[in-house]
């Protein structure tokens, strides 16, 4: 009984010992910023932003502001963008998406369709 014992007490901690070959295989190449749209900060109208990294990450986005009355908080912000990236399978994926009054509306090709 107390073989049994010691044996299971044996493979529990050979069981949690951390695994350092695996995580010596994670470590990912330095990223570079590829292709940058300047930034255009338009005040109280709107923005705009994009970049292109050399990991296959992109990103591009803008803003408009709609004044719907006197008051500010009567203003909304209608944003569009997409952004791209390569997943751990090898595939890129887009998405493209607008975030308005009506919140946040992603669209892409490896999303489901409500």
């Amino acid at each position: 009984m107390k073989t049994i014992a010691v044996f299971a007490a044996l493979v529990a901690v050979a069981m949690a010992a951390p695994q350092f070959a695996q995580q010596q295989q994670r470590v990912q190449p330095d990223v570079y910023l590829l292709k940058e749209t300047p930034s255009n900060n338009i005040g109280i109208d709107g923005y705009t932003f994009g970049f292109e990294q050399s990991d296959g990450q992109k990103r591009e986005e803008s803003a408009q502001v709609e004044f719907r009355g006197p008051k500010p908080e009567d203003a909304i912000i209608r944003v569009r963008g997409s952004f791209s990236y390569v997943a751990p399978d090898g595939n890129t994926y887009t998405v493209s998406y607008i975030a308005d009054e009506n919140g946040f509306q992603p669209q892409g090709a490896h999303l489901p369709v409500a």
